[in-house]
């Protein structure tokens, strides 16, 4: 099995995916769920995504922008079952700085996942630092001091050599995901990042905004939202082989995101998601990844347990 097989599923982001319809009362149901590839469950992406969408709903998004997220996964979310999910929100609190949400999800009367979700005002001043990035694509230099290494001439090169694979799908509202791996997959180590670089492309972008029904400074945050689980749950298996034809199931049990620069979030422009994961053991990995945006700030860091079933017969300890 390539590696496409596990991601190309994720080259397409329906906009009615994106979408929650209000009914009341602090309360948004979706419009239409989505399971991907080896998973039986509602992809845990688009749950986070909605969390934070319902949170926006209930919060003044003009003085306040969020500042983190944190999803306890309760039970599966069933794509296939005939009913949609309900998000309730209810507020815990309101103050001049910070607020705080608890978003739960229901389906089928079972309780998929609650969520606390923060958002506080922007302030200046005070400390500031950030993880360098492992690439930049100013030109100039990279975040780190490094001189960088063409980079951008690098992806322009990809882009024109390239053959665009198409998206066969019945669905008109979509957006394509361009994915490029810049590490040799035989070659990662424990140590070592594995760092995609991705954007929507125009047409796809212009769709979401069109159809997906919110606003565009958000939607690129909601988007974000998407994307930070589309795969950081793999992580744990880079230092083993990826990928990994013993892998029999995979699921999130959490999944937090602290949003260091949500403001300036802009998925229709190239950006660089680096994951990693610092331990796996019990069937159960740990893994962590960081969102850079192309002039190499950092944009959010995210986290996530995953339970990670392979063959009885497959051992790999490093």
């Amino acid at each position: 099995m390539e590696l496409h097989d596990f991601l190309k599923d994720f080259k397409v982001l329906f906009a009615r995916a994106l979408k929650l319809e209000n009914v009341g009362d602090n309360s948004f149901r979706s419009i239409y769920l989505w399971t991907p590839f080896l998973s039986k469950a509602t992809y845990g992406g688009q749950l986070v995504a909605h969390c934070t969408e319902a949170a926006y709903r209930t919060v003044d998004a003009s003085k306040m922008n969020i500042n983190s997220l944190q999803v306890k996964f309760v039970s599966a979310g069933k794509s296939e079952c005939g009913e949609q999910i309900l998000y309730t929100v209810k507020s815990l609190h309101n103050g001049r700085s910070f607020c705080t949400r608890l978003v739960t999800a229901t389906q089928q009367e079972r309780i998929i996942l609650v969520a606390f979700v923060g958002f506080s005002k922007r302030e200046r001043g005070g400390i500031e630092h950030q993880m360098c990035s492992p690439f930049c694509m100013t030109g100039a230099s990279s975040a780190t001091g490094r001189r960088n290494c063409s980079i951008s001439k690098y992806i322009e090169h990809l882009e024109t050599s390239c053959k665009q694979q198409e998206v066969e799908s019945e669905e008109k509202d979509i957006a394509q995901v361009k994915y490029l791996n810049f590490m040799d997959l035989c070659n990662i180590q424990s140590i070592n990042p594995w760092d995609v670089w991705l954007r929507l492309n125009v047409e796809g972008w212009n769709l979401l905004k069109s159809r997906s029904g919110i606003p565009e400074d958000r939607l690129h945050i909601i988007v974000a939202c998407w994307l930070s689980d589309f795969i950081l749950a793999f992580a744990s298996l880079f230092p083993h082989g990826f990928p990994n034809s013993s892998l029999r199931f995979i699921t999130s049990l959490d999944h937090t995101i602290h949003f260091h620069h949500p403001e300036n979030i802009r998925v229709d422009d190239w950006f660089l998601y680096e994951v990693y994961s610092p331990w796996a053991a019990h069937s159960r990995g740990l893994n962590e990844g960081r969102m850079y945006g192309r002039d190499g700030l950092l944009w959010m860091s995210t986290s996530q347990q995953t339970v990670l079933r392979l063959s009885k017969d497959y051992y790999s300890k490093l």
